[in-house]
């Protein structure tokens, strides 16, 4: 049997997408050649009955053959069963008047005028089977492959969002000095918004929301928190304080020892150029080292500048060492790496500047990872991975806690007693952190 049924198939008479034949296919292709037999029969035999009956056992088997026929979105449809038993019952009549020699008319079964109304019912219920089954079908899911396969977290939605439209952003809003992927609330699936940095009080046509599209084409939304009022950011020197270059002033960070076992003190890069930008890419040679002075007194030369897109930091050495110095100590601490959890719990840091009064002052992690542009005396520079903090936990009504003089100052967290980093400047609303971690573990230098 199943050798004819392959002959059959390779011969094109029975196509089935099936890869095997079932029982009741195989009983259907019976069926189908038992009518067509039937058919044959009944018309040498001029037998309207006949014919109608082995119609309709040819159409069953077809039934059978096909089952998809009968199926709809979710499987066998009731709809699709009585449109073709009703699509069936009208041929059959059909085909029996057209050869009963005593039937000439649909008005001799008892149709007359209304045979019409009967195709309409037949024809109206296929459009509305179809209409309901589109309607209500269920979009099934494509087996994803690659990258649309992943799930994206809301934090990692965000990172996305800044990417794509950070650009656009800053373009179609001058105003706009940052755009970042902050926290929002990590108890949330919301967990991330992206935050608009405004250094003015116009919010007019900023978004509320961000579109930002995925890999494998899904658009995705999430939301904005507009910052209203942060200002022009700047570095922060040039008044009378602790450590100088010249007349250009700062405040002292913290001190590292080199792995000569020679001590340093560490404060802001544009310390030693004096404002400027100018990088002079780590240690510096001979000609370039010049005195530095504390409290206007020299204590050494200055042995080390650095100031690109992610650090602002210089050295000076230290040719009478005390270690009874006042300068916070970083003996046995770490540097404090900043997470999510930090801007969301608003962990409590402390500030300190060496002139301004208070010397210490409480802040608050408010952001981190993001981008500014920050104005040097010479230009202006993009700057990322800076730590924002502020003087209230809430991004919207915070204040500085900065102000010029401060700028190489340190920030730490007082719980763990771990090195946040060094104060680079700030604006209105925030003031600015760079973790010294990544440059001091390049140089191989070590926090006492």
């Amino acid at each position: 049997m199943n050798k004819y049924l392959n002959k059959l198939k390779r011969r094109k008479l029975v196509s089935i997408n099936e890869t095997s034949i079932s029982y009741l296919q195989i009983f259907g292709i019976f069926l189908v050649f038992f009518g067509i037999i039937s058919v044959i029969s009944a018309a040498f035999i001029e037998s309207p009955a006949g014919i109608s009956i082995s119609f309709f056992i040819t159409m069953l088997g077809f039934a059978f053959v096909f089952p998809s026929l009968l199926e709809g979105n979710d499987g066998l449809s009731t709809m699709r069963i009585v449109v073709f038993m009703m699509t069936n019952v009208i041929c059959m009549l059909l085909l029996k008047i057209g050869w009963a020699a005593t039937t000439e008319s649909l008005s001799d079964i008892g149709l007359d005028e209304w045979w019409m109304g009967v195709i309409a019912f037949v024809f109206g219920a296929k459009a509305m089977q179809s209409y309901f089954e589109s309607k209500m079908a269920v979009t099934r899911e494509i087996p994803k492959a690659g990258m649309a396969a992943v799930q994206f977290s809301n934090a990692e939605i965000a990172k996305l969002a800044v990417e794509q439209n950070k650009h656009f952003l800053k373009a179609k809003f001058p105003n706009i000095v940052s755009v970042s992927d902050a926290v929002h609330d990590l108890s949330s699936t919301e967990s991330h918004v992206v935050a608009l940095y405004l250094k003015d009080n116009n919010t007019v046509g900023i978004p509320d929301k961000l579109e930002v599209k995925m890999p494998g084409g899904v658009i995705k939304t999430i939301a904005t928190e507009i910052i209203k009022g942060v200002g022009t950011g700047k570095i922060q020197i040039n008044q009378t304080d602790e450590i100088r270059n010249g007349e250009s002033y700062g405040s002292v960070c913290c001190i590292i020892e080199t792995d000569d076992g020679n001590k340093k003190v560490v404060t802001a890069g544009h310390v030693y150029s004096k404002g400027d930008s100018t990088n002079y890419h780590g240690e510096l040679s001979l000609k370039e080292q010049s005195p530095a002075q504390i409290n206007k007194s020299v204590i050494g030369n200055w042995f080390f500048q650095m100031i690109n897109s992610k650090t602002d930091v210089a050295l000076s050495s230290i040719d009478h060492w005390q270690e009874d110095s006042k300068c916070i100590s970083f003996k046995n601490k770490e540097h404090y790496e900043v997470k999510d959890s930090d801007v969301a719990k608003r962990t409590r840091v402390i500030m300190i500047s060496n002139i301004n009064r208070p010397k210490e002052r409480e802040a608050f992690i408010l952001d981190y990872n993001t981008e500014w542009d920050v104005e040097y005396d010479d230009k202006t520079l993009a700057k990322n991975k800076i730590i924002v903090i502020g003087a209230k936990s809430d991004r919207g009504d915070s204040v500085s806690v900065s102000s010029k003089g401060d700028s190489g100052g340190c920030v730490y967290e007082p719980t763990t007693g771990n090195l946040v980093g060094l104060i680079l400047g700030g604006n209105e609303k925030f003031t600015w952190v760079l973790s010294l971690k990544e440059v001091f573990e390049e140089f191989n230098y070590k926090l006492i």
